[in-house]
């Protein structure tokens, strides 16, 4: 090749290679100023809403936040560190566990005590089934939530640093304690069970309503046995969420709370269906109140 030739496509490779380089620093210098950008604000915000409330509502319009949870949103953003203690984490951690281990050992137990007399044996085998459907899907959800926190802050975690290896570390023991902690809730297949109970009780009902259609005496027994089932009920479901609420608050309430806290910037720790059971209970009670003054008045229009 001539040496002019030579020397322009050299110079043409040159002048290539520095357009590249300039491009490839113009977009590192562009995506540093960015996320230079969103640290500033956001560590701006975290001393604004400490110091001052006024700045702290300009620096929320900027992003957007009208309300409390967004507040609590731009809260948890502005905490950076995978771990607020993590001087204190893998004690927590081994408090959470072992609270797990009594929990799960215990809290599925039958009640000692119901105070019912001779009706002890029925009412203790209905009211531990529902304290088993209750604490046992809150136990899976304590153990699921657990290893999927541990697992998004160990993403946030320096490779290598304390806080990535004790997250590790932490995460990898809940996936082990994961499948001894998700059984479930009933001896059968909840479907099978709950299929084979509604169809029973169905056909029980169409045929009850079929023959009280036109007897009194028939439809004020099925309201007084429906005001009964309904009275029960309510008592067994209240009493078993009553149970299930106290057996938490004693195992698993103040070492969870203590984890979070540790971990920080993680909301609230998994709360236990223990209130929406009573609800159910006091929604069937008021079905009974509605069902029964219904079923006598038809019954009194009957000749």
């Amino acid at each position: 090749m001539p040496d002019g030739e030579e020397t322009q496509g050299a110079g043409r490779d040159e002048r290539q290679g520095v357009g590249r380089d300039e491009r490839q620093g113009e977009l590192a210098k562009t995506e540093h100023l960015l996320l230079d950008e969103l640290t500033d604000r956001l560590d701006t915000l975290k001393l604004f809403r400490v110091d001052d409330e006024q700045r702290a509502g300009a620096i929320l319009e900027q992003f957007g936040a009208k309300g409390k949870v967004e507040s609590e949103m731009l809260d948890q953003l502005a905490v950076r560190a995978p771990l607020q203690y993590p001087d204190r984490f893998e004690e927590a951690h081994r408090t959470a566990m072992r609270a797990l281990e009594v929990f799960d050992r215990n809290a599925a137990r039958a009640p000692s005590n119901l105070g019912v007399g001779p009706l002890q044996p029925v009412a203790s085998f209905v009211v531990q089934l529902l304290i088993r459907v209750i604490v046992r899907d809150y136990q899976k959800t304590v153990i699921e939530q657990t290893r999927e926190l541990y697992a998004r802050r160990e993403a946030t975690s320096v490779k290598g640093s304390p806080e990535f290896g004790m997250l590790r570390l932490a995460r990898w023991q809940a996936d082990r304690l994961a499948p001894g902690l998700q059984k479930k809730s009933l001896g059968l297949p909840t479907f099978l069970l709950g299929g084979a109970a509604l169809s029973g009780v169905g056909s029980l009902l169409q045929g009850l309503l079929v023959s009280a259609a036109h007897n009194k005496i028939v439809l004020l027994v099925v309201a007084a046995v429906f005001s009964a089932l309904a009275l029960a009920g309510f008592w067994c479901i209240l009493k078993a969420a009553a149970i299930a609420r106290r057996r938490t608050r004693i195992a698993l309430d103040q070492p969870l709370r203590a984890l979070w806290e540790t971990i920080g910037a993680a909301g609230r720790p998994p709360r236990d269906q223990s209130r929406q059971f009573a609800t159910y209970a006091v929604i069937l009670l008021a079905l009974a109140w509605i069902v029964v003054p219904i079923a006598i008045t038809a019954a009194l229009k009957i000749r």
